[in-house]
């Protein structure tokens, strides 16, 4: 697919997604981190699909965070005392998608 095309698409749904919010469809405040999460999976998917392991750290950490970040919206924020380590594991697990997507465009 054309990568204008692409661009389009994903811009066309981010508007989308905070043109619903404005009807109050949902409650944007506890939904916002879709809006970081779905960036996240096209990176991954172009690292796995493409094999471009210089997607792999952005991607895994805005999907990671994202998920994450919506948990806690919807939690009241009442586990990050407990779960900010996160943080620290997230770019590590990036790190590690990248090494095993190098290791497949090898083989």
């Amino acid at each position: 697919m054309n990568s204008r095309i692409t661009i389009g698409i994903i811009l066309i749904a981010i508007g989308i997604v905070f043109l619903i919010g404005n009807f109050d469809i949902f409650d944007f405040e506890n939904i916002w981190p879709v809006v970081m999460t779905i960036p996240g999976f096209v990176l991954l998917y172009l690292t796995f699909m493409k094999k471009e392991k210089g997607f792999a750290v952005p991607g895994t950490i805005l999907t990671v965070l994202g998920i994450y970040f919506l948990y806690e919206s919807y939690n009241n924020w009442n586990t990050i005392d407990e779960l900010w380590p996160i943080f620290i594991i997230t770019p590590g697990l990036g790190f590690i998608v990248m090494h095993f997507v190098e290791k497949m465009k090898k083989d």
